[in-house]
C-alpha cells in the first residue's frame, strides 16, 4: 500500500534543525509521498528548496482561509501563476473554510 501524507507543514520552524531526521522517520514509517500545503504564495519559495532536497514532496498552493481578507485577483492569479510554473505541484490549497479557529467568518462566507 502506498502511504501519502496530504497535509504538511515541513516549513515550520520546528523542522528547520532537524529536517533530515524528520525525513528519515517518515521513510521507515513507509510514508513514500507528502504533500505541503502552502498557507500562504510568499512560502511557495522556501518549500521548493525543500522539495529540491525531498523528491517525494509534493506541493498545493493556495491561502489559508484564516487569511481571506488578504485576497484579491492579483493573488488568485500569482496562486495561479505559481501552481504552473511547478510540476511539483499537484492541488491547490490551502483553502476553503476554517471555523475553528475564525475570526474571520464573515470574510470566508463571502463566497457561498
Amino acid at each position: 500500500m502506498l502511504l501519502i501524507d496530504t497535509h504538511v507543514h515541513l516549513n515550520f520552524d520546528s523542522f528547520s534543525g532537524d529536517l533530515d531526521a524528520v525525513r528519515d522517520r517518515w521513510r521507515r514509517a513507509g510514508v513514500e509521498r507528502l504533500i505541503h500545503s502552502c498557507v500562504e504564495p510568499s512560502e511557495f519559495a522556501a518549500m521548493q528548496a525543500i522539495a529540491d532536497r525531498c523528491p517525494e514532496l509534493f506541493l498545493a498552493i493556495g491561502l489559508h482561509p484564516l487569511s481571506a481578507d488578504l485576497w484579491s485577483d492579483a493573488l488568485g492569479d500569482q496562486i495561479d501563476q505559481l501552481a504552473r510554473s511547478d510540476d511539483r505541484v499537484v492541488a491547490i490549497g490551502e483553502t476553503g473554510l476554517d471555523f475553528f479557529k475564525a475570526d474571520n467568518r464573515s470574510q470566508q462566507n463571502c463566497c457561498l
